[in-house]
């Protein structure tokens, strides 16, 4: 279904549930609005096809980070469907853009929604948990959670090799990617196999909450180093909230924050021999925990701020 034709389907189902419900809507929220953008989608199209009023939030608007922007959204603009008449305003995940987003939308609202993520108290004794700290032994437990290629799992996997298998131990959690990589598929191939001592694998995703957050909170640094990432991830937040320091992508929003509250250090490249020695300091730097502003970062990523944020972006 082409995207124009997703506004069409919403916009009858809607109406159906109108009529067969005996209520109005008044305003349609997408919680993921991305999927409903397109090139060469003007507003004006989708008013004729859409009628209801709405808003949503925005994941992935990378050409705020990548690109020059012309002052106002095209015709060819992936983002041109925010002109949309009955587009009130938009959300985003990035506060950095949402100045130079309101002149290009035109003076359209927009609004910053924080990053919130599942803070449930941990599973106590979970098996896997308790397995990478018996075989880690005492050594840096460094986590990538997701083994995807765009998270930086060829780095990842050169930096199991590279650095002291005697101070550091490498947690690999998430569903099994070797079906899905390309040029990383012989690193990890080579780190999966060879049976290394300070490597664990868990080829399982985990459920969101209490077993999510206790082989998270079994590890010492967390592995957010994704390449030409230009948005932002709850994984962040969560370390804020279990003060786990962060080794994370620099450049854009993800790194901005990690570097503004303190949070971890920063890579502006994937170059091997940076990452170990930013895992060295990370693992040694005993100052970080107490220059680390965790509190001033929950509270930008508060749920109470996103409540405010979020009905701003639905009440007006």
């Amino acid at each position: 279904m082409d995207t124009l034709q997703k506004w069409r389907h919403l916009n009858r189902s809607i109406k159906a549930m109108e009529a067969t419900s005996n209520t109005k809507v008044g305003l349609v929220y997408f919680a993921w609005l991305d999927s409903y953008l397109n090139n060469y989608l003007p507003g004006f199209f989708v008013d004729a096809f859409f009628s209801y009023r709405w808003s949503g939030l925005y994941f992935h608007p990378r050409h705020m980070r990548l690109e020059v922007q012309p002052q106002k959204a095209s015709f060819s603009s992936v983002d041109g469907v925010l002109l949309a008449r009955n587009c009130v305003n938009v959300a985003v995940h990035d506060p950095a853009i949402c100045d130079n987003y309101k002149i290009r939308l035109g003076g359209k609202a927009v609004y910053d929604l924080p990053e919130l993520s599942d803070n449930s108290k941990p599973t106590e004794n979970h098996p896997v948990a308790v397995d990478i700290g018996k075989r880690a032994g005492g050594r840096t437990v460094v986590g990538m959670i997701g083994l995807a290629p765009h998270q930086g799992l060829q780095l990842f996997c050169n930096l199991a090799v590279a650095c002291p298998s005697d101070e550091f131990f490498f947690a690999f959690i998430g569903s099994d990617p070797t079906d899905t990589l390309g040029a990383e598929k012989s690193d990890w191939l080579k780190v999966r196999y060879s049976d290394r001592e300070n490597c664990f694998f868990h080829l399982r995703a985990l459920q969101e909450g209490p077993e999510y957050n206790a082989v998270f909170n079994a590890m010492d640094i967390i592995w957010l180093v994704y390449p030409n990432f230009t948005s932002t991830s709850n994984r962040l937040t969560k370390a804020a909230y279990f003060r786990k320091p962060v080794l994370a992508s620099g450049g854009f929003i993800l790194g901005e924050l990690v570097e503004k509250f303190g949070l971890g250090i920063t890579l502006d490249d994937q170059n091997l021999e940076n990452a170990v020695a930013a895992l060295t300091l990370l693992s040694k730097d005993q100052l970080l925990e107490r220059e680390a502003d965790y509190e001033g970062y929950l509270a930008l990523n508060s749920y109470r701020r996103f409540v405010e944020q979020l009905t701003l972006s639905t009440t007006r």
